[in-house]
């Protein structure tokens, strides 16, 4: 059979009639084949447009979009950092795929030698680059304020500024455990957090007190002592238990003593809430020190400070809402990040001496 009748044979009709056509017509088979060559050499030529601005490897570049940015902003950003080949082809590749009005804002470690569309995607899913801050339990919050500033959360002024105000940070929807406090100290969960940049202070803030919640509701709802203390109050004393305690085995040791002072009408005495009174930390406290005017001298003041020493984490706030039921009154540091407990006045002084001897000779010059 004639090839070309054979190829007939497995087509149909219409196809049929349009090869027999292109036969009889060969002006039209070849304008034809212009056409299709024309349209791969344009595709061809869109490819080599939307492709890498340079050939690869290429170094990373960080590359911030402010929030609101256009797609033409974005673009014009884009290409003057040298990441695009063609950007009026970027432009309108985002509007084919549907993305011109899909592109997030944040901080993008982009290089030259990404083709155009691999660029578009991640502008469009959000892959943007975050930053990483650990807070340790115990920081007060004008250290809080100033490891977020470091990281670039923002400024330490604007940051204090909020920290100052729970409700510039929740507005009319400030949680009812904050209801009243003069600031974000104490609620500020120690963590790891992931930091991006654009991303508004106050929102960065809600992060970390929602965080505190979702650890200390859970807790004061499943305390025995719930009854005795209020929310705000197991907080201001968990700050406490974490300004005192090293190790983990004493935190409930040292919150079974508080509650002890408390329930009988002892001052705390507590040393951390006079150096943070004093706005300092201080290895060894004066007479003068322990006179400080302030309501969060524990030593003047009988009952809890006004407001938290710094910001607990969950072991301290475990500790406070679930306190060891002990005979002990005081204790006393022993340099070693242990503490001895006493259950009288007479023994606390013995120990006292005892310890603070010891201190003084380990922080004597050797002869």
């Amino acid at each position: 059979m004639d090839p070309a009748r054979q190829a007939l044979a497995g087509l149909g009709q219409k196809e049929r009639e349009a090869l027999l056509f292109l036969r009889r017509h060969p002006a039209a088979l070849y304008l034809l084949a212009r056409g299709l060559a024309a349209l791969l050499g344009l595709a061809a030529l869109v490819l080599v447009a939307l492709g890498p601005a340079s050939p690869p490897p290429q170094p990373d570049r960080l590359v911030y979009l402010p929030p609101g940015s256009t797609t033409r902003e974005a673009t014009m950003v884009l290409a003057r950092e040298g990441l695009l080949r063609h950007p009026a082809l970027f432009r309108l590749l985002a509007r084919v795929r549907g993305l011109d009005r899909s592109l997030r804002a944040g901080e993008y470690r982009l290089n030259a030698g990404m083709p155009s569309w691999t660029v578009l995607a991640a502008l469009a899913e959000g892959r943007t680059v975050t930053r990483r801050v650990t807070l340790p339990e115990g920081l007060q919050a004008r250290e809080v304020v100033y490891r977020l500033a470091r990281a670039g959360a923002g400024t330490e002024e604007e940051l204090w500024e909020l920290v100052s105000s729970p409700e510039k940070v929740f507005g009319d929807r400030l949680p009812t455990e904050l209801a009243g406090a003069a600031s974000l100290e104490g609620f500020l969960f120690p963590d790891t957090y992931e930091l991006s940049r654009g991303e508004p202070p106050e929102r960065l803030l809600r992060r970390m007190v929602e965080r505190f919640l979702a650890e200390a509701r859970p807790l004061y709802e499943q305390s025995p002592l719930r009854q005795q203390v209020t929310f705000y109050q197991m907080v201001v004393l968990a700050s406490l238990v974490e300004a005192e305690a090293q190790v983990e085995e004493e935190r409930r040791t040292i919150a079974g003593v508080f509650y002890n002072r408390l329930s009988r009408g002892m001052p705390l005495q507590s040393c951390a809430t006079v150096e943070y009174a004093l706005g300092r930390h201080k290895s060894r406290l004066s007479l003068d020190d322990l006179q400080v005017d302030s309501p969060y001298n524990t030593y003047l003041h009988p009952g809890l400070p006004p407001g938290p020493i710094g910001n607990p984490g969950r072991s301290s706030l475990a500790a406070v809402a679930q306190p060891e039921s002990t005979p002990y009154l005081y204790f006393v540091a022993k340099g070693d990040g242990t503490h001895r407990f006493s259950c009288s006045y007479g023994e606390h002084l013995l120990a006292q001496r005892r310890y603070e001897a010891g201190l003084r000779r380990m922080a004597s010059p050797s002869r």
